[in-house]
Order: C-alpha cells, then structure tokens, then sequence
C-alpha cells in the first residue's frame, strides 16, 4: 500500500481545522490508510473523529499536532 501523500494528509488537516465539507474524503483516506500508517497524527486524529464515542481531549490533542506540523510545512 503506498504512503500517505502531502495532499491527502492536507485534506485531513483541513477536515481537523473544521473544514465540514472534506468528511467523506477525508473518511475515504483514512480508511484506505488507517492499517498501514497507524502512527501518523493524521490517522489517529480519524480514529477518533469517527469513533461512536471520540475521546474529545484526545482529538483536540491531535488537532494541535495537525495545526502545528501544517505550520511548519507552510514555513519550510
């Protein structure tokens, strides 16, 4: 299965930033990647964002990896 690209990672970051619309792609990523890139904050952050009971703490924990690793990216 290959990576994750930068622009899919960017379509869950957007989705964690609240952009609503960007759901179902963002779901469809998840699911195609959850078994073989576990460790990315991206895949953890949809673990909860789709879970019947999301642990809300550890979602925002994950929002703030998401918004800071997109910071340092848009720097670079």
């Amino acid at each position: 299965m290959p990576s994750m690209s930068g622009a899919e990672r960017d379509v869950i970051r957007r989705f964690a930033a609240g952009e609503k619309a960007l759901r179902e792609r963002a779901v469809a990523i998840f699911r195609q990647h959850e078994t073989s890139q576990p460790n990315l904050p991206e895949i953890g952050f949809m673990v909860e964002a789709t879970s019947l009971a999301p642990d809300h703490l550890l979602q925002a924990h994950y929002r703030r990896l998401l918004s800071a690793a997109g910071e340092t990216e848009s720097a670079a």
